[in-house]
């Protein structure tokens, strides 16, 4: 009897290895345990019921590197892949082989464009994984760096239109790198203050684009240059005092500062503005003073 149940446990460890080959750790210990529970009949089952998944699932992606790739018709103009999984659903997956050859895949193929997905995949269990997302992500912050140091070489001497095109460049670039998380805060706080810079600029030479005036002021607030935040708002409402607008980056403001006056001063402001109020104006309202009278 003791040696039957050695030869048990032998067989459930021996299946357990076997089968986190292609499934998590969690599903092939809970079906280890049925197999050492059920002498005999529990192996047999679990083999029966893969068997018969497999063949009601023919379609689904099949673990490991065993097949090639199975690339459906399509009425549109890309062919519809049954291969294909979100990137963000990646790191939900329990088979880690799986995991790993469509991650390292998209990343071959430079197809991974979110930062934060990147950053997700750096603090993966799977060093392989870890290995592929911190060589791209430092590839796209040295070829950035690159791309920012030759429009910051070209920029002196340049007037007009071609300033213009230079700076609306290098203020995209400047953004690009933020989102990469860059985790070097001294680097990123110099990035951080050369885009305000640049921004206000484009402000100040397109006056019509208020746009560049919008992002100048919020990335103020983000940083804590809140006087600075407010020379610019106070300038926006001079420019277009009956804009939603300013007034409503005055509220950011106030909030930032945690200045419970000037919240209920922003909020008087943006209900007495003669224009219609956008779905957003109204919910702050709604969110700070109630509706509007």
């Amino acid at each position: 009897m003791a040696a039957l149940f050695v030869w048990q446990i032998i067989i459930a460890l021996v299946y357990f290895l076997l089968r986190t080959r292609v499934a998590g750790r969690q599903e092939a210990a809970v079906e280890s345990v049925l197999v050492l529970l059920l002498p005999g009949v529990g192996i047999v089952s679990l083999l029966v019921w893969l068997l018969v998944s497999r063949l009601a699932h023919f379609h689904a992606v099949e673990p490991g590197d065993l097949r090639e790739e199975r690339v459906l018709p399509s009425f549109g103009q890309m062919a519809y892949q049954a291969d294909v999984v979100p990137l963000h659903d990646i790191h939900l997956m329990t088979n880690a082989q799986l995991k790993r050859r469509l991650f390292t895949t998209a990343i071959k193929q430079e197809i991974v464009d979110n930062p934060a997905i990147l950053r997700e995949a750096i603090n993966d269990k799977d060093r392989e994984i870890t290995y592929y997302a911190v060589s791209l992500l430092t590839a796209r912050n040295e070829k950035l760096s690159a791309e920012l140091y030759e429009i910051e070489q070209s920029l002196p001497g340049k007037e007009g239109e071609e300033e213009q095109a230079l700076l609306e460049r290098y203020a995209e670039k400047l953004q690009d790198f933020l989102r990469t998380g860059s985790r070097d805060e001294k680097d990123r706080g110099a990035k951080q203050k050369e885009l305000l810079r640049v921004l206000e600029r484009l402000a100040e030479k397109l006056p019509d684009r208020t746009m560049y005036q919008e992002m100048a002021i919020r990335l103020a607030i983000e940083m804590g240059e809140y006087d600075r935040a407010e020379e610019d708002i106070r300038r926006a409402r001079a420019q277009n005092p009956d804009a939603e607008t300013p007034a409503g980056l005055a509220l950011v403001l106030a909030v930032a500062r945690h200045d419970a006056a000037g919240i209920r001063q922003a909020v008087e402001e943006i209900k007495a503005l003669p224009v219609r109020l956008s779905p957003v104006a109204l919910n702050a309202i709604r969110f700070w003073g109630g509706e509007r009278s």
